[in-house]
């Protein structure tokens, strides 16, 4: 349950790093002068959001590789691939599955030589 929280966390964190370092680039961009501060800022702001996003992804691939590798959790991961397979992708279709949708229409266009 910790590794749950921590992944809510750790995105929250980046949220709200990266919503600090816009405003302060907007500050930047929308001024008629050059705003030091305002660029530092977004930088450190964005260095956050970045080490945090970081945070994430390590806790992301912990639970993927240990916890969901355990019993319960790795029988559900089993029969809900089962089902997908059985299904024709039908729950991947319901949920997505969004690096497939996004590179699967340059692939097609460069096998039909576009």
């Amino acid at each position: 349950a910790q590794m749950y929280c921590a992944a809510d966390v750790t995105g929250i964190i980046t949220f709200l790093g990266a919503v600090a370092a816009f405003i302060q680039f907007a500050v930047v961009n929308c001024g008629d002068v050059l705003d030091l501060p305002a660029i530092c800022g977004a930088a450190i702001a964005g260095s956050v959001a970045g080490a945090a996003s970081t945070a994430q992804t390590v806790i992301g691939m912990q639970l993927a590789c240990n916890e969901f590798q355990q019993e319960p959790l790795k029988s559900l991961v089993v029969t809900a691939r089962a089902t997908d397979m059985e299904t024709g992708g039908a729950i991947s279709h319901i949920l997505g599955r969004r690096l497939q949708h996004m590179y699967d229409e340059p692939v097609i266009g460069i096998k039909a030589g576009h």
